[in-house]
C-alpha cells in the first residue's frame, strides 16, 4: 500500500509566519545541532534537550474541547514529538501513525480535523505548531538570562574584591644600630682633673626594634549563603531540577561550608557543570536529577565542579 501524499493546508502560509523562523529552517537536522534566532537576531546554539515542558493545564481543556478521544491522543503525541526534536515533524505519516499507536486511516482523519482547527500547522518543513515554537522560544531565552545573570554576579564579585590584608610582616621590623660611647671605654673625671677609666662598658646583645604592633580584629567574613540559595533554584528553573523551598538550619550550615572552601565562584562553576551533565539533568534510564542536598554533600560537590559527572566526548 502506497504512502499518502502530504495534505496542504490553504491556511498554512499564515500559519507558517507565526513559527520560530530558525526552528522552522532547520527542521531536517539532527537533534542537538539546531541553532536558534533570538528576536535580537543574535544566534544561539540549542541547548541538551530537558526532560520537562510547562504544561498549563486550563489551556490545554479548552484547546481540546470538542475534540474526539482518538484525536486528542493524535494531538498530544504530535505536540510530544515536536518537543522531543525541537523541531517540525517530517510529514511521513504511516510512521507518524505508527508512533501515534493508530491505524494511518484513523490518523489521517485525526490530523485531518487538527489541520482544519489551526492546532496543526502544514508547513514545507513539516508538520508544527505554534504554541510549541512559543515554549521552545522562552526556554531558550529564560536558559540565556539565567546563565546571563550568574555570569553577571560572577563577573561582579572578581571586581569588587579587594586583596587580602597581609598580617603584620616581621619584614617591617628594622634593627636600630647598636648605642656605643666614643670609645670603648668610659672615662669619668674627678675633681682634681684625674681621669679614671672605669673599663669596657657591656652593651648587652644587639636587639632589634620592631614598629609598634596594633593588634588588628577583622570583622567576621560574611558568606553570600542567600545568594547561593538564588543561584541553585535560578539554574534548577533553567535545568528542570527540584527547586528547593527552604533554606534549613542544615542547609545553610552545609552551604556555609561549601562557601568557605570554594566561595561563590566555585558554587556557580558547579551549578554550569550540571548545565552539561546529562545524567544529573535527569537524562539517564532513572531519570534521577541533582538535587540542592546532593550538591551539599562534599563529596559529590567536589566530583560535579571537576567535571566527573560531564558528558562523555564533549
Amino acid at each position: 500500500m502506497s504512502e499518502e501524499p502530504p495534505r496542504s493546508n490553504p491556511s498554512s502560509s499564515s500559519l507558517r509566519s507565526q513559527v520560530a523562523p530558525r526552528a522552522v529552517e532547520q527542521a531536517n537536522k539532527p537533534v542537538g545541532q539546531i541553532d536558534r534566532r533570538s528576536s535580537s537576531g543574535a544566534i544561539a546554539q540549542s541547548k541538551p534537550k530537558q526532560p520537562y515542558v510547562r504544561f498549563f493545564v486550563s489551556d490545554w481543556l479548552g484547546g481540546t474541547r470538542g475534540l474526539r478521544a482518538g484525536e486528542i491522543g493524535v494531538y498530544i503525541t504530535l505536540i510530544a514529538l515536536m518537543y522531543d526534536r525541537c523541531a517540525p515533524l517530517a510529514d511521513h505519516r504511516r510512521r507518524l501513525a505508527r508512533q501515534c499507536g493508530c491505524t494511518p486511516r484513523a490518523f489521517a482523519d485525526a490530523l485531518e480535523m487538527l489541520i482544519e482547527d489551526g492546532k496543526i500547522a502544514c508547513t514545507e518543513e513539516g508538520l508544527w505548531n505554534t504554541r510549541v515554537a512559543k515554549e521552545l522560544e522562552w526556554r531558550s531565552e529564560t536558559s540565556r538570562a539565567a546563565r546571563e545573570a550568574v555570569e553577571k554576579r560572577w563577573r561582579k564579585r572578581k571586581e569588587n574584591s579587594d586583596p587580602p590584608i597581609r598580617p603584620h610582616d616581621a619584614g617591617n621590623a628594622r634593627e636600630l644600630p647598636l648605642q656605643t660611647p666614643e670609645s670603648d671605654s668610659e672615662k669619668e673625671s674627678v675633681p682634681d682633673g684625674t681621669v679614671v677609666d672605669k673599663g669596657p662598658v657591656d652593651m648587652g646583645p644587639s636587639v632589634a626594634v620592631s614598629d609598634p604592633v596594633v593588634e588588628r580584629t577583622d570583622p567576621p567574613v560574611r558568606l553570600p549563603v542567600t545568594q547561593a540559595f538564588e543561584h541553585y533554584n535560578i539554574a534548577a528553573r533553567a535545568l528542570g531540577l527540584p527547586l528547593a523551598q527552604k533554606l534549613t538550619r542544615e542547609r545553610r550550615r552545609k552551604l556555609r561550608a561549601r562557601l568557605a572552601e570554594h566561595g561563590l565562584e566555585g558554587w556557580d562553576r558547579a551549578l554550569i557543570e550540571i548545565e552539561k551533565s546529562s545524567f544529573l539533568r535527569g537524562q539517564s534510564k532513572t531519570g534521577w536529577r541533582a538535587t540542592l542536598d546532593f550538591l551539599l554533600q562534599p563529596s559529590s560537590f567536589n566530583k560535579v565542579v571537576e567535571g566527573g559527572y560531564g558528558d562523555h566526548g564533549e
